[in-house]
């Protein structure tokens, strides 16, 4: 160890020296070309530095070899480049015709060979901008990939050295060798410099360009600036917007990727990738939709089964009480035409029927093969999932109401329609709507109670946002994305969701924050709220104007009337309804709302006059089931999964984590023959660990473990030795002893280890294991024997882990 310290002292001397004989000779050569000396002295020193320059290199690769490369082997990198640049020069100065220098003797030129008073050059920075990438790798390739002088080694240096962010993200698992080098480009080209990929961007910077809002200078500035940058720069890439070549096939490609779920988006750049030589174009985008419509189609077929109408319930073990949101939606469903006016809407619902006699809604239903329980196609009353009777005190028989001829009839005249409960149904595998609130053609409508506030989070942050008062909900409630674009801080919390037509209650785990609302017109007071996080909450329908309502004239409104249709954010429950509404009311006549006064002004609900919009329905709380089922999902998945997992008669079979494919490896059978030698040697002095040694080499065998081979040395580059030695605990109460089978041991500046990837930490948290032994009374150790060599290998990496 200390002779090898002692050349590595000696080989970093001769370098300093090497390296102060360079910078003389680069002086000197400033000064010849400066004073305009004979072409021999430039060549002549051009041959020393040459030379000097291949002494130096030759003791760099040296030191490089016997130690460990330090800092200062970095330092001679930047110093080899000023070294080549000064080079490049002189021979530029010698390749002039020197009749043309005669001519300058006068005023010599320095600019053509001599650039020590110009400013340093900084090389570009990435940090993963597609539309920065071209750029860069112009600037980068003329600077440092185009000089033949460099080392690719020196080279990759530089290059992680410009590298930031996602950019250096993607190359961060090569390591810094000659070999990796033009991998790192590769990778780089083919994540960022993607031509369709830029073209894209431009196409949707565009589509994203901040609006003009005002007329002012800096404003339209800006708005001209951004356009005509991603115009040029589309002109660049031969995508010019006032010429065919950029279509509008083109443009509503992006348009309508945009607008797609992100899932389908992550499939149809999967699909592209897949086909890197044919262009993405909108014929094959709809294509794409087509066939994913098709393949939804097919497994909702195929998954419907005519069992599935028949549901079982049986007792849940009683669980211990968690807070629980009540009557947050019910649900309903439109998935078939109404088989009167083939309208979307069920039969029970629609207006010609109610307006039937019960003889003839009878034979309609009969008919039109409906069942006469719930008026639904598709299977028969004994087979109909609601075990509903008919409403009449009187009758009790299984039949729908509306089939009922009695007192318990609901009769309607000619175009008249009467509002209708509607029913639950479970049966059929559609996409659904719940719905909290809902009307049906009438000649009132219901306003409901929504007010506009300023919510105010724990940072200062403000936002508009509409409120909506609802006493049917046992909890507040506010919209995911809104608490997170103003980053509210919560709890997440368990809770028991019972829904309106529902029986059984379903936990879920939604996130709690807490926020204040302040009136909009002003004031010092605000009101903490404590609301739970949920995807979406509700849409209400515009509102009419409040100017014929003349109860109402004078009153600080919270709402605005009339208002379009807008997007509830905020929902306030039963746990603040009362705390934020007050006694005071002014009541209306009949089809006239009422106001309630409130922190934030007054707030309008109750009836008002019907129009156009009746029949239209309100829904709260909208929640999109999808449908594919749990397994379709997982499948879906699977297909983007790379399988790296196989068993063998029950036991784990993995492949070895590569970096880069199967490396080529040296021959190490030597070293590791010397390394075996050793341990035997050592455990011929104690025979009782080398006969532990020797059984349990034999179990390992018997087990199947290992197993022994007949050539010894294996294909060229594709074999590895791992040297391998025993390690004794007299404590353990298992296993008293192991072989380790040493995967880091290195030869040639390589190791079985540095060329695989690195996994995770296998090793438990010290402070959870402390905290776990305090939790309980009683603490339970167990070892168990012989873990990791349970895993099997794949038989192509069998070969890189031979032993002696």
């Amino acid at each position: 160890m200390a002779s090898i310290k002692s050349s590595a002292k000696d080989c970093q001397n001769r370098i300093a020296a090497m390296r102060a004989r360079l910078s003389s000779y680069m002086e000197e050569l400033v000064r010849a070309r400066e004073e305009l000396k004979s072409r021999a002295l430039v060549r002549n020193l051009l041959a020393l530095l040459n030379q000097c320059l291949d002494k130096a290199r030759q003791l760099v690769e040296k030191y490089e070899d016997s130690a460990k490369p330090a800092d200062d082997i970095t330092d001679w990198h930047i110093f080899e480049i000023e070294v080549v640049k000064a080079r490049s020069i002189a021979e530029v100065y010698l390749e002039k015709d020197p009749v043309t220098d005669n001519l300058r003797d006068t005023t010599p030129n320095r600019g053509a060979f001599y650039d020590a008073n110009l400013p340093k050059w900084e090389l570009p920075k990435f940090d993963g901008d597609v539309l920065q990438f071209d750029t860069f790798w112009e600037q980068f390739e003329d600077q440092i990939h185009r000089q033949s002088e460099l080392r690719d080694t020196t080279k990759f240096t530089y290059l992680r050295s410009c590298l930031t962010g996602n950019a250096l993200n993607a190359i961060d698992g090569l390591a810094v060798t000659a070999a990796n080098y033009s991998a790192a480009i590769d990778i780089l080209k083919s994540r960022f410099g993607r031509r369709d990929l830029i073209i894209q961007t431009h196409i949707r910077k565009l589509l994203d360009t901040t609006p003009c809002n005002d007329a002012s200078l800096k404003t339209s500035r800006k708005f001209y600036d951004e356009i005509v940058l991603h115009i040029r720069a589309l002109e660049a890439l031969g995508k010019n917007p006032s010429s065919p070549e950029l279509t509008a096939s083109e443009v509503l490609l992006e348009i309508f990727k945009l607008k797609t779920h992100s899932s389908t988006r992550k499939r149809w750049e999967t699909l592209i990738l897949s086909e890197p030589s044919k262009a993405a174009n909108l014929e094959d985008f709809l294509r794409f939709l087509q066939d994913g419509i098709r393949v939804q189609e097919s497994v909702s077929m195929r998954d419907r089964k005519p069992s599935s109408n028949v549901t079982i319930r049986t007792k849940s073990p009683p669980r211990k009480k968690l807070s629980s949101v009540a009557a947050l939606h019910a649900e309903t469903r439109s998935s078939e035409s109404c088989v009167m006016c083939r309208e979307r809407h069920r039969v029970s619902q629609c207006p010609k029927f109610l307006a039937e006699k019960t003889q003839d809604r009878w034979r309609i239903a009969t008919s039109e093969n409906l069942c006469f329980r719930c008026l639904r196609r598709g299977h028969t009353g004994n087979r109909c999932p609601e075990d509903k009777r008919c409403d009449c005190p009187s009758c009790g028989k299984t039949h729908h109401k509306l089939l009922h001829g009695d007192k318990g009839t609901r009769q309607s005249r000619a175009g008249e329609t009467s509002p209708v409960k509607p029913t639950t149904e479970k049966d059929e595998d559609v996409s659904s709507s719940r719905t909290l609130l809902g009307r049906t053609a009438s000649e009132k409508e219901n306003l409901l109670q929504t007010a506009r506030a300023i919510l105010q989070s724990d940072d200062g942050n403000q936002f508009l946002v509409t409120c909506l008062f609802d006493s049917g909900c046992q909890r507040s409630l506010i919209r995911k994305d809104l608490a997170e674009s103003l980053r509210l801080r919560g709890t997440t919390e368990r809770l028991m969701l019972l829904r309106l037509g529902e029986t059984h209650s379903k936990c879920e785990k939604l996130c709690c924050v807490n926020f204040c609302l302040k009136s909009i017109y002003g004031g010092k007071d605000s009101y903490p709220i404590e609301a739970l996080c949920v995807p979406r909450i509700a849409t209400v329908d515009a509102d009419p104007s409040a100017a014929n309502w003349e109860h109402l004239h004078g009153l600080k409104l919270t709402d605005i009337f009339p208002r379009e249709r807008t997007e509830i954010d905020v929902l306030i429950g039963i746990d603040f309804y009362n705390r934020l509404l007050f006694k005071e009311r002014i009541v209306g006549g009949d089809a006239l709302p009422e106001a309630v006064n409130s922190p934030f002004g007054w707030i309008l609900s109750g009836n008002i006059p019907a129009d156009d919009r009746s029949g239209k329905c309100i829904t709260l709380l909208v929640k999109t089931e999808n449908e594919y089922s749990e397994d379709d999902l997982k499948r879906f998945w699977d297909l983007e999964i790379i399988e790296t997992l196989e068993y063998d008669n029950g036991r784990y079979t993995v492949e070895l984590p590569w970096k880069l494919g199967f490396p080529n490896l040296p021959n190490n059978y030597a070293h590791a023959l010397q390394r075996f030698l050793k341990t035997e040697a050592s455990l011929l002095k104690e025979p009782m660990k080398s006969a532990m040694y020797s059984k349990t080499l034999r179990e390992y065998i018997t087990d199947g473990i290992i197993e022994r081979v007949e050539n010894v040395h294996g294909d060229e580059g594709r074999t590895w030795y791992l040297p391998h030695h025993m390690v004794f605990k007299t404590d353990q109460t298992s296993t008293k002893g192991r072989i380790v089978f040493d995967a880091s041991a290195h030869f040639r500046r390589t190791s079985l280890n540095r060329q695989l990837e690195a996994g995770p930490s296998l090793q438990s948290d010290l402070v959870k294991i402390l905290l776990r032994f305090r939790r309980h009374r009683i603490g339970v150790q167990a070892d168990v024997s012989r873990m990791f060599l349970q895993i099997g290998l794949h038989m192509e990496d069998q070969a890189f882990l031979s032993s002696c």
